[in-house]
């Protein structure tokens, strides 16, 4: 049998960006029943609890301050988590949640030029496939425009970071929840993050350690449910105003093709 080009490309990649590219494909055709829920403010609701709780001070990749909300089907599994790790005095600590439409497309596009920069043998398909492993190519895959995931991580009560292997938004195999390529104290603080979180109802995507979700499409995958209820949405939180994606808008691919051109011209 003749292989494609895309095949051979596939072939050569690392065993983690294969395994995730196969994970990937897997939960692309999940169909979505859209709840049409409400947002809820996560600092809000943490603040009417005695819970301790941090948020990332950093903004957003378009300049503006992130958004801690989420849907509301969220809010009370997040704060039975945060129950249980005060109980071990620690706390969770938010690096995202909702995240605006034009920041995840400009997020795929970060990812698109690093992975030229990375794999510059790879064919345009294989680029991509690799970039959506880590940053959603679409809207219907994209859990934080949904309102369905948070990013997290670990504190002391006193406010240091436990060692989780390696930094948020970092790539690579060691981002990768069950990687071997972490010391077993890493190990140990991963395995309870998840432990917890998984416990109260969220599902760790297992090639982002701190990627928890609820309700989209990964979670639906790895429980294996007939559906998702949460889609992506355009969030005006300051309005209260959502909108709801159609199914045409929810799977139309972020425009990047401009990219290939740009950086492979520079090589």
């Amino acid at each position: 049998m003749i292989q494609s080009k895309n095949q051979n490309y596939l072939a050569n990649l690392p065993a983690y960006l294969k395994e995730a590219i196969r994970f990937d494909e897997g939960y692309f055709s999940i169909p979505l029943a859209e709840s049409r829920e409400d947002f809820a403010s996560i600092r809000e609701s943490f603040s009417q609890r005695d819970l301790p709780v941090s948020f990332d001070q950093a903004p957003g990749l378009l300049n503006q301050p992130k958004i801690f909300w989420v849907r509301q089907s969220l809010i009370d599994p997040l704060l039975r988590a945060a129950t249980q790790l005060k109980n071990k005095s620690l706390r969770l600590h938010f690096f995202s949640a909702y995240r605006p439409l034009e920041e995840q497309k400009k997020l795929f596009e970060t990812s698109v030029r690093k992975t030229i920069q990375e794999f510059p043998q790879v064919d345009k398909e294989t680029c991509l496939k690799i970039a959506g492993v880590y940053v959603a190519c679409n809207p219907a895959t994209a859990a934080h425009v949904s309102g369905a995931a948070v990013d997290v991580g670990l504190r002391t009560l006193s406010g240091n970071f436990l060692d989780l292997g390696a930094n948020y938004l970092d790539s690579g195999p060691c981002v990768a929840t069950d990687s071997s390529q972490i010391s077993f104290r890493a190990r140990e603080n991963r395995n309870l993050l998840a432990e917890i979180m998984n416990s109260v109802g969220f599902v760790n995507y297992p090639f982002e350690f701190w990627h928890f979700c609820f309700g989209d499409r990964i979670a639906t995958f790895i429980q294996k449910k007939p559906r998702a209820f949460f889609g992506s949405v355009v969030f005006d939180s300051q309005k209260g105003i959502i909108k709801f994606l159609t199914n045409k808008e929810q799977k139309k691919c972020f425009a990047v093709n401009h990219l290939f051109f740009k950086e492979r011209k520079k090589k």
